[in-house]
């Protein structure tokens, strides 16, 4: 328990101590006459019987007993008026007390809470007592129940949530079927729907800026969505190009929706709400594959380079998801070829991306032993901390193997996907193995930029 909760309930243990005692029959006071009562849970059952005592918490009788919170709240407020005390402040103080933790997950139950509280409030000024301080006790003591309540739900929301990242899942080697000029209309609109859905689910409406690959969703200024809508769809552009793919058809299922959010509290909940999953702290872009369908997820709160060049790399990702089959490249590869196509875009107006590329130089160029590049792997312990070091090296392989043969590295590529392993493919397409990758590839980059 964290220590939010620990001090919630702390408060509550002293809260329940300073007030008076409530409970079982002492609370339930002189024994009230039987009365019988006919109510609905918020089951939906319907449950039969004579009332026999309560407090705040419960009613008992001879069906046994209920805490108030599971009846429907209008039959709360109905049955308690049929056996409490009318003229009894300390009963309708009580029935307050019960309607206003009925509330918590019933929020119309909060008027006729008040109602029984200003009754009380009435009877007990008629026998000039005050009971102000007590019902600012029990409004407290509601108040941190509910506090408790719904931090204890985030905590079970969040253990419910999918933490595995998604490049690290398993992924087939099944081909995505061709779709046809009809098929890929029916999938813009599917894609426009989804989007339209997920916004919804936070309550906001965007209209999108359509690009022949993509569906851009940002609630930052219009001008800066446009560039970015065009800057991604040039990005596709040179991808099909690298891949030797028709850049004038679609890459996507339809189209690719990418929403970028001004805050972070958005790009969270979305991810929680329409996707199941559990953003890690550093995340600040994300790519989230459904079947054939991608979603590109980002935020804008904090170093502007740095989400620019997050939401560039995860973009790539959801292009190499469509092509030619689900199946990852190898981690050097996949974040290799995000990070190297995210510097073809960025590298003249990003000094993040100018710092990554001449960091990965002098790793080259100096003494020290560089990192396994070739070992690291998604969901390994060490993965998320290796990516910095390990994409910038790794792009500068990506870079090396499709200038020696541009024509080689699609095909690389799709062999692995296809389901034969990266060194099997490296032998055929350049005959190498990979240390002899390795060494040609240091020997190049020790002398030219």
């Amino acid at each position: 328990m964290n220590h939010f909760s620990c001090a919630i309930l702390a408060y509550l243990v002293v809260l329940s101590l300073a007030l008076p005692a409530k409970g079982g029959d002492e609370e339930a006071g002189d024994s009230i006459q039987k009365v019988r009562v006919q109510f609905q849970l918020r089951s939906g059952t319907t449950v039969r019987g004579e009332i026999r005592a309560w407090d705040h918490r419960v009613v008992t009788g001879t069906f046994g007993q209920y805490a108030w919170e599971e009846l429907n709240h209008r039959d709360a407020w109905r049955i308690g008026r049929q056996f409490i005390d009318r003229d009894d402040y300390e009963a309708w103080l009580r029935f307050g007390h019960a309607l206003l933790i009925v509330a918590i997950e019933q929020p119309p139950a909060e008027a006729r809470a008040e109602q029984a509280l200003a009754r009380a409030k009435q009877l007990a000024q008629a026998s000039e007592v005050s009971i102000s301080d007590r019902i600012s006790d029990v409004r407290a003591e509601v108040e941190a129940e509910a506090m408790l309540r719904k931090q204890q739900a985030e905590d079970e929301a969040r253990q419910q949530l999918e933490t595995v990242h998604p490049e690290a899942r398993r992924w087939p080697t099944a081909p995505w079927p061709e779709l046809d000029a009809v098929e890929q209309r029916d999938a813009r609109s599917v894609m426009r729907s989804d989007a339209e859905r997920l916004l919804g689910q936070l309550g906001r409406t965007i209209e999108p800026i359509e690009t022949r690959h993509l569906l851009l969703y940002s609630d930052t200024e219009r001008y800066e969505a446009v560039e970015l809508a065009k800057q991604l769809d040039q990005i596709a552009h040179r991808f099909a190009v690298i891949m030797r793919r028709n850049p004038t058809r679609s890459l996507f299922w339809g189209k690719a929706v990418v929403m970028v959010f001004s805050e972070e509290a958005a790009f969270r909940e979305i991810q929680a709400e329409g996707f199941g999953y559990l953003a890690r702290p550093s995340d600040v872009a994300i790519m989230h594959p459904v079947g054939p369908k991608v979603f590109v997820l980002s935020h804008r709160e904090g170093e502007r380079r740095r989400t620019e060049l997050e939401l560039v790399r995860h973009f790539v990702f959801g292009l190499l998801h469509r092509y030619e089959s689900p199946r990852r490249l190898p981690f050097w590869a996949n974040e290799g070829l995000a990070e190297w196509m995210a510097h073809e875009a960025l590298a003249k107006s990003s000094w993040v991306m100018e710092d990554r590329r001449k960091h990965a130089y002098e790793l080259i160029r100096g003494d020290a032993p560089l990192p396994p590049v070739f070992q690291v792997d998604y969901g390994d312990e060490t993965w998320e901390r290796a990516q910095p070091v390990v994409a910038p090296l790794a792009a500068l392989l990506v870079e090396y193997l499709v200038e020696q043969q541009p024509n080689g590295f699609p095909r690389w590529v799709e062999s692995i996907k296809k389901g034969e392993t990266w060194e099997e493919a490296l032998k055929r397409y350049y005959g190498l193995t990979p240390a002899q990758l390795s060494e040609r590839y240091l020997r190049h980059y020790r002398v030219h930029d």
